[in-house]
């Protein structure tokens, strides 16, 4: 696919500034991160090609990708002035991403105040305020990530489910399973600039069925177990065991076997084999609670 994406390059006449992006997207997309350099110090040249500031942020995300964030943050400084081409806030998220990868957190902090700045004076999007979430949740400070969520809207930054995902896994994995699974009830009130409400994926419904499990909170991992189910999404196998046993020692076997019949419908293919396994112990304990 690489190369069909340069021989189709080739093929633009006159040759653009937007091909060269779609072919370097093309190249980082498959993780081809020599490929982007390469044809970013070499194709211009040869073809003519001034590099706007969508290839600019292209070579950008391969940089931090790859991990080389000193030659992404001296490419960053570099654009104005080798290239007339002001950053935007997309690549300054580049950079943020960068220092939040490696922890540094005062890098972090000072290109925020550069951002808002009279220098740069950009608006901080969704994808800004999210990496600032990111880096509040890994040190610890999930309600203070919370807060930021709930000002996003005031600021004319509407929070999309990422920006809801980052601080319920904050949350879970401090413990704070009431405070996460209180921001997941609010995710359909969010007002939005098209409607209202943000919808959970699987990837918000594991995450608080795993914490509400393990701190043994049956009566709402039951809630979201089975909006998990009604989605025809099947949960890990271990957080449902977890909740059919917890409901078991709770004396709710009815529960319990409704998750069972439930999970029987949903589960697919391959899994299909091993959940029967699972399901034959889990029963197993039903039928004991019942003798």
């Amino acid at each position: 696919m690489p190369d069909h994406s340069l021989t189709a390059f080739r093929l633009v006449k006159p040759p653009s500034d937007r091909a060269l992006s779609a072919l370097l997207s093309a190249y980082r997309d498959n993780r081809l991160y020599d490929r982007v350099v390469q044809a970013f110090n070499t194709l211009p040249a040869e073809l003519g090609i001034k590099p706007g500031l969508v290839s600019h942020n292209v070579l950008l995300t391969t940089l931090v990708a790859s991990g080389d964030l000193a030659a992404a943050r001296a490419l960053f400084d570099e654009m104005p002035h080798r290239a007339g081409v002001q950053p935007d806030i997309v690549s300054c998220n580049e950079i943020l991403k960068g220092y939040l990868n490696t922890g540094d957190d005062a890098a972090f902090d000072q290109l925020l105040k550069e951002i808002a700045g009279p220098e740069r004076h950009l608006k901080p999007n969704v994808g800004t305020y999210n990496l600032r979430m990111t880096l509040l949740c890994a040190r610890g400070r999930s309600f203070e990530a919370q807060e930021l969520l709930d000002a996003m809207g005031a600021r004319g930054v509407p929070p999309n489910r990422a920006c809801f995902n980052t601080v319920i896994k904050g949350l879970c994995n401090e413990g704070e399973v009431g405070a996460a699974m209180a921001l997941f009830r609010k995710m359909p009130e969010v007002p939005r600039q098209n409607g209202t409400g943000v919808s959970p994926n699987f990837e918000t419904y594991i995450m608080l069925l795993e914490a509400l499990v393990n701190k043994g909170v049956f009566d709402p991992a039951m809630e979201v177990c089975k909006e998990c189910l009604h989605n025809k999404w099947a949960p890990p196998f271990q957080a449902v065991k977890g909740l059919v046993q917890g409901l078991l020692r709770s004396r709710q076997a009815k529960r319990a076997k409704e998750v069972l019949m439930a999970m029987r419908k949903v589960v697919k293919g391959d899994a299909k084999e091993e959940w029967i396994k699972v399901e034959a112990q889990l029963s197993l304990l039903l039928a004991d609670k019942k003798s």
